[in-house]
């Protein structure tokens, strides 16, 4: 039984999830993924969207979706608390899927969320 002054343990590590068959493509195409983040973000705007999500290369297979839930809250920069590995998505996927490849990982984030496969709010 618990006693009224414990103090809840936060264990300092990046919870990690991949997803193997996640499928880009627009809005209206069939079979498309989403990642729905908007429960978890706390102060998130699209004008602080690079303190809260950010999409790094996994080498050639795949891209990382790194989270800070309260963006810059607790510190200078992101830090990572959940990370998404999504297999198999790459710039040269999401061109196939979205009709232009994007220039960088921020042009691929913001492909996403204009597509509705990455909800943050």
């Amino acid at each position: 039984k618990p006693s009224s002054n414990q103090v809840p343990l936060f264990v300092s590590h990046t919870l990690t999830s991949d997803i193997a068959d996640f499928t880009l493509g627009a809005a209206a195409t069939a079979n498309t993924d989403k990642l729905n983040l908007a429960d978890l973000l706390e102060g998130y705007s699209a004008a602080n969207i690079a303190d809260f999500v950010k999409l790094t290369a996994i080498g050639s297979t795949g891209v990382s979706v790194q989270i800070d839930f309260n963006g810059k809250a607790d510190g200078t920069s992101l830090d990572s608390y959940m990370q998404v590995d999504l297999t198999g998505v790459t710039l040269a996927s999401a061109g196939t899927a979205y009709g232009a490849t994007p220039a960088d990982m921020d042009a691929l984030r913001a492909a996403m969320i204009t597509s509705g496969q990455l909800i943050l709010a």
